[in-house]
């Protein structure tokens, strides 16, 4: 009867498992962006971390701008005009031009010459429209023969595709690689490209019209060449114009793509501001946090027509901060800092969803007070301290560390937990906790 009864309630238990989808985590990092890796939570709040603006000399002020960082420097490319062109500034008229800037610790920029048909010029000029959101990326195809790609094109012309090896004499395709969809506008915006490392295959998000507010779609490659029916996105709330999708694979967490958008307001002069999305599939875009990630600011200029577009990729800067740039500005924020859990004054606590992972450390990017503190504690899948596992509860973590190692009472060693299903209930006093990640 006794061992019935066991039988019984072991079964209930993978019941209750199977019921709720466990998560792979690996060795992964989780930035707390959604509640994707959270269960339950009391007293604690996801918050949105704003960036600051900080000093900064000569970076462009052109439109569309990308920005990539080489092993050696960042370049921004970006558009601007030829100071002689009169003609009308229609999208893709010939009067614009490519440009490109350098920096050696992303504050300082000056632009650069590009040698372009053996003479020396401070600008490209492609031949139109392609000027016009001439958007270029570094190609991380393990397989690629190129070193950079780049897409441009408007509704005049399609989509058209770049290759260079190095960043900056890019060579164009003839044929367009997307055709004008004519039940839509599109094109006429920033469109983006970029491997991605998650999906194995090149994602392009190009601008759309979708109910008549600007939008953007999704189409993907595996070869740069063939690409699949494009797929509508309209993360758009009611009513919202996003000018830009700004999509791109977060740098440190690569299988997690984040949009820094672009939003508009014409019924308010045309300015614009900034807000984050994020998104695990490419497809479905969480909108956790709906307010202004980056605001305009007491600078009245930033309140005119289109004055806060959003520059393509954000960067590292050092081992603790990185740089987001929007037009002529610089914004800094600490790594994953983009939203973090966060305890006030009274102490809270969430427990994560059951999971399995990879490696023998779990590494935290966290923030406390002189007075708060961080406590980990791991749990089944039920929420049950693990037998014989009372150590694997963490000492008091107080501080302030882009990586700390969790110190468990009795064990640096977690691997013989690999291939259990597990939680994490992690208890918190005026701290924020802005990622996790299991690692060897």
């Amino acid at each position: 009867m006794k061992n019935l009864i066991i039988i019984l309630l072991l079964s209930i238990t993978s019941i209750k498992l199977c019921s709720q989808n466990i998560l792979n985590l690996e060795s992964k990092r989780e930035i707390f962006i959604d509640d994707h890796l959270i269960d339950s939570i009391s007293g604690l709040e996801l918050k949105l971390n704003h960036p600051r603006e900080i000093k900064s000399k000569n970076i462009p002020n052109g439109y569309y701008q990308t920005i990539i960082k080489t092993d050696s420097l960042y370049r921004i490319y970006f558009r601007d005009k030829l100071n002689f062109w009169k003609g009308k500034g229609f999208d893709g008229n010939p009067g614009e031009i490519t440009k490109s800037a350098t920096s050696i610790d992303g504050y300082s920029w000056k632009e650069e010459n590009t040698f372009l048909n053996d003479s020396i010029k401070n600008y490209i000029h492609y031949e139109p429209p392609f000027n016009h959101n001439f958007t270029p990326f570094k190609d991380l195809n393990p397989k690629s023969k190129y070193k950079y790609r780049a897409i441009a094109g408007t509704i005049n012309s399609g989509l058209f595709s770049f290759y260079s090896n190095d960043g900056i004499k890019f060579k164009r395709k003839k044929e367009a690689i997307l055709k004008v969809d004519t039940t839509y506008y599109e094109f006429d915006s920033q469109n983006l490209a970029f491997w991605s490392e998650k999906e194995e295959q090149y994602v392009i998000y190009f601008r759309r019209f979708i109910n008549g507010l600007r939008s953007f779609a999704r189409t993907t490659s595996k070869d740069f060449v063939n690409w699949s029916t494009p797929i509508n996105i309209f993360p758009n709330l009611n009513g919202e114009h996003l000018y830009t999708s700004g999509v791109q694979p977060y740098f440190r967490a690569p299988h997690f793509y984040i949009s820094l958008a672009t939003r508009f307001f014409p019924e308010n002069g045309n300015s614009t501001d900034i807000v984050i999305m994020s998104s695990r599939d490419g497809l479905k875009f969480n909108r956790q946090f709906k307010e202004a990630f980056i605001r305009p600011g007491m600078d009245q200029k930033k309140w005119g027509n289109r004055s806060n577009y959003i520059t393509l990729n954000v960067v590292p800067l050092d081992d603790k901060y990185m740089g987001i740039f929007a037009r002529n500005s610089l914004y800094k924020i600490r790594l994953d800092g983009f939203s973090s859990i966060n305890a006030r004054f009274n102490k809270g606590f969430f427990i994560t969803k059951p999971f399995q992972f990879k490696g023998d450390q779990l590494e935290i990017n966290y923030s406390t007070s002189a007075g708060g503190y961080i406590i980990i504690e791991i749990l089944d899948g039920n929420n049950n301290p693990i037998d014989n596992f009372t150590s694997y509860i963490s000492d008091k973590m107080i501080g302030d560390e882009i990586s700390r190692i969790v110190p468990w009472k009795k064990n640096t060693n977690i691997s013989s937990l690999i291939g259990n299903t597990i939680k994490l209930r992690i208890t918190m006093k005026e701290a924020d906790l802005y990622s996790l990640k299991f690692t060897y």
